[in-house]
């Protein structure tokens, strides 16, 4: 679509209709301006999104982009074409015998990971993964593996605390991929087989080193995920553990978060902490 609106010119559509349907904000402007147009279709042919995808000549971030607005016309109840309700791949899900999955970012990963013969489903964008429980409560372990950069990672553990609280009877872990470009050097899956020639045992040995919800909350507690709901849904998950597992992730976190008073009010006997 281009950037500006001179193209409604020619076009039966005013910028009213493309309100009503998400393609255009309130203030007028186009949704999708600047990127080339894909409808997304699940297979049995019906739309489920339509996502927009950047000229790299242009330099718009991010490149990759779902039609996201709820339109002004949409019922309080209103899901199609929302981009927090469609996961590629979805409609295998009943058909999956497999006890795991692993959530990818976006298509190219999606396709990466079936090429290798793994259970995957793709997100379209890089959070609201939680919104996607009531799906996936048939999987005994959900591997969680966005790309490598702080965009993906800022809400990480809150998403996976929240996934975790909503799937009890489930496992929930994060892999990590490595930062095999260096530091500054976004990679995704995608990446990590076809540029820098990874195996699916490469990816399998990820799976293994996989970090709990817990094992991420303990590593990486700080700044970017100090967060008062996430730490009181992390809280309600330890009420779950039992015996010597309970104690080790009380004192764990004690350290990690700084909450020691907190979460002794959820030790079976706080006193024997001293």
């Amino acid at each position: 679509m281009d950037t500006n609106n001179n193209w409604l010119d020619d076009s039966d559509l005013t910028i009213d209709e493309l309100k009503m349907v998400g393609l255009a904000y309130q203030d007028g402007s186009i949704s999708l301006a600047g990127r080339y147009v894909f409808p997304i279709r699940d297979l049995g042919g019906h739309l489920v999104q339509i996502k927009g995808r950047a000229d790299p000549s242009l330099g718009i971030e991010p490149k990759s982009l779902p039609l996201r607005m709820k339109p002004i016309s949409a019922p309080a109840d209103w899901r199609s074409y929302s981009h927090m309700n469609y996961l590629y791949g979805e409609e295998r899900i009943q058909s999956m015998s497999e006890s795991y999955v692993i959530i990818a970012e976006g298509e190219p990963d999606l396709l990466t990971l079936r090429s290798m013969k793994l259970n995957a489903l793709g997100l379209q964008t890089n959070n609201g993964f939680a919104n996607h429980a009531y799906k996936l409560s048939k999987f005994n372990k959900i591997y969680i593996c966005l790309d490598n950069d702080l965009a993906s990672q800022r809400t990480l553990l809150k998403q996976l605390v929240e996934l975790q609280s909503k799937l009890p009877r489930s496992e929930v872990f994060n892999i990590t991929l490595p930062k095999l470009g260096g530091d500054d050097i976004k990679i995704d899956i995608n990446d990590y087989v076809c540029k820098y020639g990874k195996t699916h045992s490469d990816f399998c040995d990820l799976l293994s080193q996989a970090d709990s919800v817990f094992d991420l909350a303990i590593s990486s507690w700080g700044p970017l995920y100090k967060d008062n709901d996430v730490f009181s849904k992390l809280t309600s998950l330890i009420r779950t553990k039992q015996g010597d597992e309970r104690r080790s992730l009380i004192s764990k976190l004690s350290i990690a978060t700084g909450k020691r008073e907190e979460l002794l009010a959820f030790a079976v006997d706080p006193a024997s902490y001293d």
